[in-house]
């Protein structure tokens, strides 16, 4: 693994940008029609390059995610890395401290997806499970291996081709497209072991969240509202049904291009509970000298 201790926001930030709306069964399935529309094999080299990048941005995704859901996870994440060893510009501690970028959206990127057995590695130790490597296929796992395999020879060896078939690039990006459901699937059975299974357990549960978080927001307004000493708060906390048709145009401008998808409303209703959450922890934060001295 090349060494990325010393990493600095703007490098964080930038690939954070480039990931935001880059679902990596999206990616794959694009990968594969144009595979398919192509008759030209001189593009065959880029298929096994293109779905290593979509693996690696996938599992960065996941550490992320894995970390940044509690304690315990970011205290298995110093098994894998050595904090003494972080480095953090100036840029990066503001950054982090105004919650601008996330402590796993920055140590993501420091943990190694370079071959399918640092994966594994990873995603055992942050998981705390032995069973990790046993959720795939032999067959799904030779292929990603291969296709690693194939990829460095390509990027470091300076090789010739080797005998690339189109069902062979057909066969690594399903290969792809199972690691990836089945890896997502078991990190959020492990941080969320009680969690909805189908697509519509999944669409109440979220709209049972939005309606937690704006109970919570609403209560957090009726406090900052009571404090009487002189703060800068907004010129009027009573804004609750401005926001409410602000997160709407919101997901929906981020989720456009899913509008026909299954999917739409789950990715719209989790778009406006992260955005209710992003403004509470940005009020408490915020306000939190005030608040600390008022609690009842």
């Amino acid at each position: 693994m090349a060494n990325k201790n010393k990493l600095s926001y703007k490098n964080v930030i930038e690939t954070l940008q480039r990931q935001k709306n880059e679902h990596p069964i999206c990616l794959l399935n694009n990968l594969k029609y144009a595979l398919s529309e192509s008759t030209s094999k001189q593009w065959y080299p880029f298929v096994p390059i293109r779905i290593v990048g979509i693996i690696e941005g996938f599992c960065t995704q996941q550490y992320q995610f894995i970390i940044d859901a509690g304690a315990s996870y970011r205290e298995r994440l110093f098994k894998l890395l050595n904090i003494n060893d972080m480095k953090f510009d100036a840029v990066l501690i503001n950054r982090l401290i105004e919650g601008a970028v996330t402590f796993g959206e920055y140590a993501s990127f420091l943990i190694s997806c370079n071959n399918i057995q640092d994966i594994f590695n990873s995603f055992s130790v942050l998981l705390n499970t032995n069973d990790f490597e046993s959720q795939f296929s032999d067959k799904v796992k030779n292929d990603i291996e291969n296709v690693f395999r194939t990829r460095h020879m390509f990027c470091h060896e300076m090789v010739d081709s080797p005998n690339l078939t189109f069902d062979l690039m057909i066969q690594w990006i399903d290969s792809a497209i199972e690691f990836i459901t089945k890896m997502s699937n078991k990190v959020l059975s492990v941080i969320y072991p009680n969690s909805p299974k189908t697509q519509t357990d999944m669409n109440i549960q979220v709209t049972i969240d939005i309606a937690a978080a704006d109970k919570k927001l609403q209560a957090l307004l009726n406090k900052l509202k009571k404090i009487t000493v002189d703060i800068p708060l907004f010129p009027n906390l009573d804004f609750m049904d401005v926001f409410k048709q602000y997160r709407i145009e919101r997901a929906k401008i981020e989720y456009l291009s899913f509008i026909d998808g299954s999917i739409y409303p789950l990715l719209v209703g989790q778009s406006i509970l992260e955005t209710t959450n992003e403004l509470i922890d940005t009020l408490n934060r915020k306000y939190r000298i005030y608040l600390r001295e008022n609690v009842q």
